[in-house]
């Protein structure tokens, strides 16, 4: 393994810059959209009135979730730099990263059974498409909470393998 991240060092600091920078802007565009939308239902009450009206009107919910994927490129960009840097130790948002990925797949969980359950009582009258949907809106839905919870596996099994290594060398 040493050999191969001192082959790869070159290619690995790009991908630990590259992640770092997309997860911070992933959470600053997560954490403006929730202050914005929170903002909105009690917007009537405070100024700004007409700039959140257009921005409640153009940006949906869903991009709450930058959040939480920004949480997970932050912790894919620490992962990195703590594999190629030898003094580097575990940052904050990796050391958490079962704790982020288990609360993501609660958060995917409530969000999408929530859409699932309005998308079909208001949006598909006939029987014949929520017969289609709904099947295949459980199986993306278990698909992505399987995913993760591989990911949160692999990360409590992968972290300590990495320690060690890190030990012997």
């Amino acid at each position: 393994m040493h050999t191969f991240i001192e082959e790869n060092k070159r290619l690995l600091k790009p991908f630990y810059l590259s992640a770092n920078i997309l997860g911070v802007l992933l959470l600053i565009f997560g954490c403006s959209a929730t202050i914005f939308h929170f903002y909105e239902i009690f917007a009537d009450k405070l100024p700004l009135h007409p700039f959140v009206d257009f921005y409640f009107d153009e940006v949906p919910w869903n991009y709450i979730e930058c959040v939480p994927f920004g949480l997970l490129v932050l912790g894919l960009g620490q992962f990195i730099k703590y594999i190629f840097d030898e003094d580097a130790s575990i940052g904050w948002v990796l050391k958490h990263s079962q704790s982020i990925i288990y609360f993501f797949i609660v958060y995917h969980l409530v969000t999408h059974i929530t859409n699932i359950t309005l998308s079909i009582l208001y949006d598909w009258p006939d029987i014949i498409e929520r017969m289609i949907f709904f099947p295949l809106a459980i199986f993306w839905l278990v698909g992505v909470l399987l995913l993760l919870l591989a990911m949160s596996l692999i990360v409590k099994r992968v972290i300590p393998m990495v320690e060690e290594s890190k030990t012997l060398v």
